[in-house]
């Protein structure tokens, strides 16, 4: 089996490379959220007009309707998911600066152009300059800014540890 886990150092790292993924993939997330938004797919008020129980008639086609336009489990948990990353990004910028200068040139959240721009090690170059810090320290600080939207990912529940290890299997993407 491939994605067994066999110690608390696997799920460690299995929870690691979940983060990295969600932060890799933040500004996609947030473009397929806008689009199922954007598209009349889902509209709070509707879906709780047509599930008021106070009504005397309820329009049972408009209820299936809208039932099936709710947001699916995918794209609440992208929800989730920039939440968990948005409110990382907040507390970074207020308690650790560097942290959240790190976050946002080293997974493209904040600028979308320099991302696409700049190769990846000449993000890291940049950063090292702009920081007046060596390799190993943006390498320490990158894992911190994970570690960070790790713990909130954890603390909200997007995440199990426990359920991984006892499963095997990663639960963040079943």
């Amino acid at each position: 089996m491939q994605n067994t886990i066999h110690t608390y150092h696997d799920v460690r790292n299995r929870l690691y490379k979940e983060v990295e993924y969600r932060l890799s993939n933040y500004r996609l997330m947030k473009l397929e959220i806008a689009a199922y938004e954007d598209h009349g797919l889902y509209h709070e008020s509707m879906t709780q007009a047509a599930r008021s129980k106070t009504s005397e008639r309820r329009d049972d086609t408009a209820y299936v309707a809208l039932r099936r336009a709710e947001p699916t489990r995918r794209v609440q948990e992208m929800r989730d998911w920039v939440a968990v990353i948005d409110t990382a990004l907040t507390e970074m910028r207020f308690y650790a600066p560097a942290l959240a200068t790190i976050l946002t040139a080293y997974y493209g959240i904040g600028k979308p152009d320099e991302k696409t721009l700049l190769r990846a090690g000449a993000v890291r170059r940049r950063l090292m300059e702009q920081l007046c810090i060596g390799q190993t320290t943006l390498y320490r600080w990158k894992n911190d800014c994970v570690e960070w939207v790790k713990s909130l990912a954890l603390y909200r529940g997007l995440v199990n540890p426990a359920l991984e290890f006892q499963t095997g299997v990663c639960a963040a993407r079943q």
